[in-house]
């Protein structure tokens, strides 16, 4: 029971403070001195839902750099700017498989964290 009132405290956290996703080239694995992204090339409005016992953050992002861009890193930031969470290709707790190629003009659908606040 201890286990789902810790992760009721971080859905709350993240149903009040998430603000934006960005996203970013540099899959260097992130450490705890991390308190942006290492080459943040965009960023979109997050959008936090819940549905029963899942918060669940997306957002679409448009390449607008005029670039194809390798998306490596991705960060949650709260109303204020700071960095709440940051996933990246070479963290070696979920950093696999996230690298994503974005053509210039190409929209890329964000569809990464989750919190189940109890089993099913």
């Amino acid at each position: 029971m201890i286990v789902s009132f810790e992760l009721e405290a971080v859905a709350a956290r993240i149903e009040g403070d998430v603000e934006t996703i960005r996203v970013g080239t540099d899959g260097t694995a992130t450490t705890a001195a991390d308190v942006a992204l290492r080459a943040q090339v965009g960023s979109v409005a997050a959008t936090v839902t819940r549905a029963e016992a899942v918060v669940t953050v997306t957002g679409v992002w448009t390449n607008d750099t005029g670039a194809t861009k390798a998306i490596r890193e991705y960060g949650l930031f709260d109303l204020s700017g700071n960095l709440l969470v940051r996933v990246a290709e070479q963290d070696a707790d979920g950093g696999a498989g996230i690298v994503r190629e974005v053509l210039s003009g190409e929209k890329l659908t964000i569809d990464a964290w989750r919190v189940t606040t109890r089993d099913g």
